[in-house]
C-alpha cells in the first residue's frame, strides 16, 4: 500500500500522534460521563461484577468492572449483588460504573493506531483512529457500563495483527475472516506438502476449538437462561440492521469506504480488500441470523474499525505523495462529518433513556403507600427500595392501592403492559425524551388510581 511503504514518520511524529489521539478520544468520552441514567443492562453488569462468580466463558467481560468496584472499595458483603436498592448508598453511581469502559474506549484509539501503522500506513492509520475517536457509536459504548468496548478492542486488534501477517507474506490470498481464514491456512499447508505442518495446524485448531466448545457447553448447561435471549423474537426486522449500521457508522465514512473498496479491487490490494470484506461481514451475518433469532445493532459494533480504516486509506491512496495536502483535506472533511452526529449525540442526552428524570417526577408526585411498577434493577437502584414488579405485572395486580408505571417504548428489558389495558386503566402523566433519537430515549410515566 502506498502510505504503508513510503514516507514513514519518525518516533517524534508517532508520539505526537498518540498524544493527539488520546486527547481527541478522551474529550467526548469523558464529557458528561456521569450524567446520563444507568439502564438495566448496565445495572446487570454491576450485579454480575459484584457477584463475581462468572461461568468459564464470561469472566473477561466483567473483570474491568469488578476491578473498578474493588478500587472504589465496594465490598461484596456490604453490597449484596442483586439488591440494587443498596448500591447507590454504597457509592455506586454512573461514573463508578462507567469509567472502566470509558478508559478502554479512550485507549482503544491509540492502540489501533499503532497496530494499523504497519497495515495501512501511519498517516492513513492516524486518520482512521481520528475517525474512530469522533464516532458517536463508539463513544456511546465507551460511556456504557458494558463489555462491548473491550470486545471491540480485542476483535480489531486481532484483525489488524492478522492483516499485518498477510502483508509480511509473499503471496497473501486470505481476505475473509474466521472460517474462511482458517480454510485459507489449511490450503497453504496442504499446498506446501509438509504433512508435519498440517498435523501441527490441525492440532492447533482442534485443541482451542475443543476448549472453547467445552467452555460454552458448561456455560449453557449451568445457566441456560443467559443464552435463551438469542433465540427470542428479533429486535430489528431482517435487513433493517444494514441501514441502521450505515447510519451509526456515518454515511460519509460508508461512502468513502465503498469508494476505497472499488479502488482496492481495481488495484488488487490484498489488505484493503480484506478490510472491504471485514467491514460489512458482521452486519450481513447478523442480518441473516435475524431470520431465526435475536439480533441487535450493538452486535455489529466490531465492524466499525474496518469502515474507518478504509476511509483513512482512501484519502492517502487516491492522492498519493504528490498531493498530500489534498489527502489531509479529504480526511478533515470526513472527520468534520463525524462531528455532526457527535453533536446530536450529546444534545440528545447521549441516546439514553431519561429514566432519572422520570423517577424524579414520580418522587415529587408520589403519595405514601402508592406502589411502583418498573424494571426491578432500575427501580431498586433509583428509588432505593424494592418495586412491586415489572410494568406488565400491573395488569394482574390485585392490590387496591394506587400505582405508578415507568417504562420505555423499547421492546427490550422492561416491556409496557398491554396497550388496551393501559389506555383503559391508567392515566398518562409524563413522557421524558426527545423526538427522533431512538426508541430507548422515550420513557413513559403512567398512573393507576386507587380502586
Amino acid at each position: 500500500m502506498t502510505d504503508a511503504t513510503s514516507h514513514r514518520p519518525g518516533l517524534r511524529w508517532h508520539v505526537l500522534a498518540v498524544v493527539v489521539l488520546i486527547v481527541l478520544s478522551a474529550v467526548p468520552r469523558l464529557y458528561h460521563l456521569g450524567q446520563p441514567s444507568l439502564w438495566v443492562d448496565e445495572l446487570a453488569t454491576v450485579g454480575a461484577s459484584l457477584h463475581w462468580n462468572p461461568t468459564w466463558s464470561r469472566p473477561i467481560a466483567f473483570v474491568a468492572e469488578h476491578v473498578a468496584l474493588q478500587i472504589k472499595g465496594v465490598e461484596r458483603q456490604s453490597s449484596p449483588p442483586w439488591k440494587p436498592e443498596q448500591w447507590r448508598a454504597r457509592g455506586i453511581d454512573e461514573t463508578v460504573a462507567r469509567w472502566p469502559a470509558c478508559l478502554i474506549g479512550i485507549f482503544t484509539v491509540p492502540i489501533l493506531y499503532g497496530l494499523g501503522c504497519r497495515v495501512i500506513g501511519p498517516r492513513a492509520s492516524f486518520c482512521a483512529a481520528a475517525f474512530l475517536a469522533l464516532n458517536a457509536w463508539h463513544v456511546y459504548w465507551s460511556q456504557t457500563a458494558r463489555f462491548y468496548a473491550l470486545q471491540f478492542l480485542f476483535y480489531n486488534a486481532a484483525l489488524l495483527m492478522y492483516l499485518r501477517l498477510l502483508t509480511s507474506l509473499t503471496q497473501p490470498t486470505a481476505v475473509v475472516l474466521f472460517g474462511v481464514l482458517v480454510l485459507d491456512g489449511l490450503v497453504r499447508v496442504v499446498r506446501s506438502g509438509d504433512r508435519r505442518a498440517l498435523k501441527r495446524l490441525l492440532v492447533g485448531l482442534l485443541v482451542p476449538a475443543l476448549v472453547i466448545g467445552v467452555a460454552l457447553a458448561v456455560a449453557v448447561s449451568r445457566r441456560p437462561e443467559d443464552w435463551t435471549q438469542f433465540f427470542q423474537k428479533p429486535n430489528l426486522g431482517k435487513f433493517r440492521l444494514v441501514f441502521s449500521g450505515a447510519y451509526f457508522i456515518g454515511p460519509p465514512i460508508v461512502l468513502a469506504a465503498l469508494l476505497a473498496g472499488v479502488r482496492a479491487l481495481r488495484q488488487r490490494d490484498d489488505t484493503a480488500t480484506s478490510l472491504l470484506i471485514a467491514a460489512p461481514l458482521p452486519i450481513f451475518a447478523f442480518s441473516v441470523l435475524g431470520f431465526w433469532g435475536r439480533v441487535e445493532l450493538r452486535y455489529c459494533l466490531v465492524c466499525l474499525y474496518a469502515w474507518v480504516g478504509l476511509a483513512g486509506w482512501l484519502a492517502f491512496e487516491i492522492h498519493g505523495r504528490s498531493a498530500r495536502a489534498g489527502a489531509w483535506a479529504l480526511a478533515g472533511c470526513l472527520a468534520a462529518g463525524s462531528l455532526v452526529p457527535l453533536y446530536d449525540y450529546f444534545r440528545s442526552n447521549g441516546l439514553r433513556p431519561y429514566t432519572r428524570e422520570a423517577v424524579t417526577y414520580v418522587q415529587v408526585h408520589r403519595r405514601i403507600g402508592e406502589r411502583i411498577f418498573m424494571d426491578p434493577l432500575e427501580g431498586g437502584f433509583y428509588f432505593g427500595e424494592p418495586v412491586a414488579g415489572d410494568p406488565p405485572a400491573v395488569a394482574d395486580d390485585t392490590h387496591d392501592e394506587a400505582a405508578w408505571l415507568i417504562y420505555r417504548t423499547d421492546d427490550r428489558g422492561t416491556l409496557p403492559p398491554p396497550r388496551r389495558w393501559t389506555d383503559e386503566h391508567t392515566q398518562l402523566r409524563a413522557v421524558f425524551g426527545s423526538e427522533g433519537i431512538g426508541r430507548m430515549a422515550r420513557v413513559y410515566v403512567r398512573y393507576r388510581p386507587a380502586r
